[in-house]
């Protein structure tokens, strides 16, 4: 019998899991020393991996030398463009799904992400069992979807605009 939540990775681990098929692997772009602990913190008690680094430079170094399926970019002032950076991570690895942690979180925010490429907005005010839950759910939407990357419009296809 289909069991969703064991499809989604709650329950017992099948051998396929401890295979590491289904390992939740994701990057945290970020300077918030409590955000990157709290994170830390979800991804070693889920046995999940997680790395971190400070800048958008360090990351997009990073992501040219091996793929992770799961970015998360730390919104964490009004003075820098999250538009720019999530641009630049989904140019350069559509594959991976993208999220923008933001102390705001509605869904005009939400449209604007999803507008640039995104994956959605990961709320930095949530709760544990919340930002979990986010995360596992957009593992499964990456690992799970069978949409190949949108392609990106040419500047011949903005020309109308």
């Amino acid at each position: 019998m289909f069991n969703l939540g064991r499809w989604l990775g709650f329950g017992a681990k099948s051998p396929r899991d401890q295979a590491g098929e289904r390992h939740v692997r994701f990057l945290v772009i970020t300077t918030d020393e409590h955000f990157h602990a709290l994170l830390h913190d979800i991804a070693t008690s889920c046995e999940w991996t997680s790395s971190r680094v400070r800048t958008l430079e360090e990351a997009l170094s990073l992501l040219r030398r091996e793929c992770v399926p799961l970015v998360i970019y730390d919104w964490n002032g009004p003075d820098s463009d999250w538009r720019d950076a999530l641009d630049r991570l989904t140019a350069l690895r559509p594959e991976s799904c993208t999220m923008l942690a933001s102390k705001v979180a509605d869904e005009y925010l939400q449209r604007e992400v999803v507008r640039h490429h995104g994956y959605d907005v990961l709320p930095r005010s949530g709760n544990r069992e919340q930002l979990m839950r986010a995360l596992q759910f957009a593992w499964f939407w990456q690992t799970h979807s069978r949409m190949q990357p949108l392609a990106r419009p040419t500047k011949k296809d903005q020309s109308y605009r």
